[in-house]
């Protein structure tokens, strides 16, 4: 004597394991009916079914799933043998294709062996239910292919749900001349999952240029060449001046450390001698000094143009990378510039 859903359910301790041996039972019912409620089945059919049970039994689940399938083709519209169907391939971890025999079931709603197990037929149902979603994808364009896992699902619109098992998928909405559409896609079970898309088509290279800003007519007087050129002018010239600078400070300096000029015996001191020498040493020595900071500054200036700017023609563009934006301004014995995103 097979032991009841309650017992069964008495057993168990998680809402997943009570679920499943539920289902189990169900299954042991429905396996052991009365001989009396199939007696209009053929021997050939019943042969089957008991064989697809034993097989159940040693853990074949995989087998008995095609013996059951042979017994489908020998009697489609057999109740007992479409959910034995059902729990097979359920037990097997065919979830969408248990999912549509129990459907499948369904019709047959008046069979006296639906009525008298309708209970257990129930169980199955509610379990292999919570393992299969539905999943819809609506909006443009028309035709669009959507993939799940580089299965082709459907095209846009889907008319119908796809019953899929439940669990993580990597989404894909294809079109011709739209921009796809590619991330990950959780399918609970249970449930119908719809997800509304909408396509942006593709632009071409002169509308990506209007969008990106490239077309803005004639570039500003920062952005000329000539600004670049000028600023390594400049910085050359302040590297030239500082240079001279500095030969004629040592000159100078030498003078004043020249003891047959600047000291002379029974004479004065050598600031009084040599003091002209002195002070133009010294003001050499802050011109040299200012013009190699000004070549440092004009320069660098310089060099962040022309890497900025670009070669000739090219412009800065605003679009979906950050560009960098420079800013210069004239300071004192020298020029700033600061740069944004």
């Amino acid at each position: 004597m097979p032991p009841s859903l309650i017992e069964i359910r008495r057993t168990a301790r998680s809402p997943w394991r009570r679920a499943c041996l539920s289902a189990l039972a169900a299954c042991v019912l429905l396996a052991n009916a009365p001989r009396a409620a199939l007696a209009e089945e053929p021997a050939s059919l019943e042969a089957l079914i008991q064989e697809g049970i034993r097989l159940r039994r040693d853990g074949e689940d995989e087998k008995a799933l095609e013996v059951f399938r042979q017994a489908e083709r020998l009697q489609p519209s057999s109740v007992r043998v479409l959910l034995h169907l059902a729990t097979a391939a359920q037990a097997a971890g065919h979830w969408v294709e248990a999912d549509t025999y129990v459907r499948r079931v369904f019709d047959y709603r008046d069979d006296p062996y639906y009525r008298r197990y309708e209970a257990d037929i129930s169980t199955v149902e509610r379990l292999i239910a919570s393992r299969v979603g539905r999943f819809q994808v609506v909006g443009s364009p028309p035709g669009a292919e959507v993939r799940l896992n580089g299965r082709v699902v459907g095209q846009l619109p889907m008319a119908e749900a796809f019953r899929l098992e439940a669990g993580n998928y990597q989404l894909e909405v294809v079109s011709q001349g739209h921009y796809a559409l590619r991330r990950s896609q959780r399918i609970p079970g249970g449930v119908l999952t719809r997800e509304v898309v909408d396509l942006g088509p593709e632009t071409s290279a002169a509308e990506s240029a209007m969008v990106l800003g490239e077309d803005q007519g004639p570039p500003r007087w920062w952005e000329e060449r000539w600004v670049a050129w000028s600023l390594a002018g400049v910085g050359a010239a302040s590297a030239l001046t500082a240079g001279i600078a500095f030969v004629v400070r040592e000159q100078q300096a030498a003078e004043w450390n020249d003891d047959g000029r600047c000291v002379v015996p029974g004479g004065g001191t050598r600031e009084q001698q040599c003091g002209g020498d002195y002070g133009d040493a010294r003001m050499a020595e802050r011109i040299g000094a200012t013009a190699a900071v000004g070549a440092l500054l004009f320069g660098g200036a310089a060099i962040a143009h022309f890497t900025l700017i670009g070669p000739p023609g090219a412009r800065q563009t605003r679009g979906a990378e950050a560009t960098l934006e420079t800013r210069c301004g004239a300071g004192w014995l020298g020029v700033s510039c600061k740069g944004t995103f």
